[in-house]
Parts: structure tokens; C-alpha cells; sequence
């Protein structure tokens, strides 16, 4: 799976175990960078599209906690054992704001914008708090699929 080119872009995340392979790559290569030990503990931050937010919420942190801890796998050829402690969900695009605060210190109102490969994920905050009536997740998967022959 990992390595064999672009997946299909899926609706639902949890519809198989790509995402959370991918997630448990992505683990790997993290605590490869940090120079960590590969028997640890880890706090997983996730981003969910707005419209499915709330309701996915439970089930998509379940899916990615798993009750069988630690988490014994492989990846390219070092094993790892990964206890995740907690994971903690975000409507998508956020990380953006969360990372750069300064971008939006002293406006009075910005559009945040994440496009996915399903979704485009639109959050207007005011202050720089979320305003609730403003957002907006439209469902563009056959727009989006254009980009697919540009990578």
C-alpha cells in the first residue's frame, strides 16, 4: 500500500485500514526525525471535514485509537511499539491558524480554506473565533478529481 502510488480518494476515511496504516507511517517517520526511542507513547492531532465533524467525530477517534495497546508494527524494516495515549480532532484547516496565530492577530474577520481530495472546507472566524453560520464543507469530489492527472 505505502509506496505504490496516489490511493483512491475515499468519502469515508474509516471505510478500511489505509488511512490508519498511513497513520502509523506517518508515526514512524516522526519519531525518526525527532531521533525518539521506537517504544513510546504518542498524542495523535486529526482533521476531520466540517460537515462530517460532529457526527464523525466518536467513530473516526475510535478508529484511530484501536483498543489493543501498545501498537506493534513494522515499517520499512524497524519495528515499532506505539502507545497512543490520545487523539485529540480538529475540523480540517485548522492546524493552519494553529501553527501561524500571527496571520489573523488584529483582523476583524479572515476565510479559512482547506482543500482535500473530497471536500473544500470553508470556516470564516471573526476575531478569531469560529463563526459557527459561516462555515461552510462543499462536496466537490468530481472538481477536485482534476488535479489527479497533475500528480
Amino acid at each position: 500500500m505505502c509506496g505504490t502510488g496516489r490511493q483512491p480518494i475515499l468519502r469515508n476515511k474509516m471505510e478500511n485500514d489505509n488511512y490508519y496504516l498511513l497513520t502509523l507511517a506517518a508515526i514512524a517517520k516522526e519519531i525518526q526525525q525527532r531521533g525518539e526511542k521506537r517504544e513510546c507513547a504518542v498524542n495523535l492531532g486529526a482533521g476531520l471535514p466540517l460537515t462530517g465533524f460532529g457526527r464523525e467525530k466518536k467513530a473516526f477517534r475510535e478508529y484511530l485509537f484501536r483498543s489493543s495497546q501498545p501498537v506493534s508494527f513494522k515499517f520499512e524494516g524497524i519495528a515499532y511499539q506505539v502507545t497512543i495515549q490520545d487523539v485529540r480532532l480538529f475540523p480540517q484547516g485548522c492546524s493552519a491558524i494553529a501553527v501561524h496565530p500571527e496571520f489573523i492577530r488584529g483582523e476583524p474577520s479572515v476565510l479559512l480554506m482547506d482543500v482535500g481530495g473530497w471536500t473544500v472546507d470553508l470556516m470564516r472566524l471573526d476575531n478569531g473565533i469560529p463563526n459557527a453560520s459561516a462555515c461552510r464543507s462543499l462536496e466537490l469530489p468530481h472538481f477536485l478529481n482534476c488535479q489527479s492527472p497533475l500528480f
